[in-house]
């Protein structure tokens, strides 16, 4: 028997999975400068890797010519290099930034879950049993 987790996905199922994808897309709405430099650089990474086929062209070609395109080669090895570079940087500060997105979402999450508990009335706390939670396992009450 195949455990449910290993099930295919088939999207939203029911409007309360809508609802609630809709409910945490709003705490991405704080935070729209960092997603949104987080999807600008992971474009670009994603254009730069795409991009390295058309490059490697180009120097084959180049480099092929029987006119001494070997002199061209330490232009390109530079520019390989920059590439390359330039990809990773991208990779990596856009993986940065999307933890960053992260945990803060999860920061504000938090955050909201405690405001709530304080709001309860004291009669809540009275009738819920003292022990582990749905919440992590940390104790409430």
């Amino acid at each position: 028997m195949t455990p449910s987790y290993l099930e295919e996905d088939h999207g939203f199922e029911s409007r309360h999975d809508r609802r609630l994808f809709l409910r945490l897309v709003g705490y991405v709405r704080g935070h729209l400068g960092l997603a949104a430099g987080a999807l600008a650089l992971v474009v670009a990474a994603t254009a730069l890797a795409l991009g390295m086929p058309a490059f490697f062209r180009l120097v084959v070609a180049d480099v092929a010519e029987p006119d001494g395109g070997r002199d061209r080669f330490r232009a390109f090895a530079v520019a390989y290099l920059a590439f390359e570079l330039l990809r990773f940087g991208a990779t990596w500060v856009s993986a940065y930034l999307l933890q960053a997105l992260g945990q803060r979402i999860v920061f504000d999450l938090r955050m909201d879950v405690f405001r709530r508990l304080h709001r309860m009335p004291l009669s809540f706390f009275q009738k819920q049993p003292v022990g582990p939670s749905r919440f992590g396992g940390f104790p409430v009450g």
